[in-house]
């Protein structure tokens, strides 16, 4: 019996203790409505201050969500620095990549955080452009959360009708 129960508690110990690995790709195309919250649970994962929305919507509102869209549909975006989006899990999770994009300026610095609970182990910086999609490979491991903080650039005069320090994100 006490064999039996070190059996239990060995698999026990090794089923918690592994990562949460989704392996799934991201696209926010499946998502229901033109424009929204991306929903908690959507990819396995919780998300703040993550919006979504269907390019085809704006098709004269030129800007880089049509730049930024890699499958075709929707987009996610996030906003300035100042209101904190991010992607978290209860357990470990894997971050490899996604397309990038700045909706509105030249020269978008993004800020993206990668912590494993509340130590931070993984802050890099990118350049992002308004017109033409940038393949990030994150690589981040075994974390829990990520912050995603855009800010800076310069306004692109191709897109009239917008403004601000938001990013797109596409085929996470």
């Amino acid at each position: 019996m006490n064999s039996l129960r070190v059996v239990c508690a060995l698999t026990c110990f090794y089923l918690t203790s592994q990562v949460v690995s989704f392996g799934e790709l991201i696209t926010f195309d499946d998502l229901p409505s033109n424009q929204a919250r991306v929903p908690n649970g959507y990819g396995g994962l919780s998300w703040t201050n993550f919006d979504y929305l269907q390019v085809s919507s704006y098709p004269g509102n030129p800007s880089g969500y049509q730049a930024g869209m890699i499958s075709p549909g929707r987009v996610g975006f996030g906003f300035d620095a100042t209101f904190p989006t991010s992607i978290f899990s209860v357990g470990p999770f894997n971050l490899d990549s996604a397309y990038l994009t700045a909706a509105w300026n030249y020269n978008l610095q993004l800020e993206v955080k990668g912590y494993a609970g509340t130590t931070l182990v993984y802050d890099n910086s990118y350049i992002l452009s308004p017109v033409t999609p940038t393949l990030i490979q994150f690589n981040y491991s075994n974390v829990n959360e990520v912050d995603f903080l855009p800010f800076g650039g310069t306004h692109y005069s191709g897109y009239p009708s917008g403004s601000g320090e938001q990013f797109v994100i596409d085929n996470l």
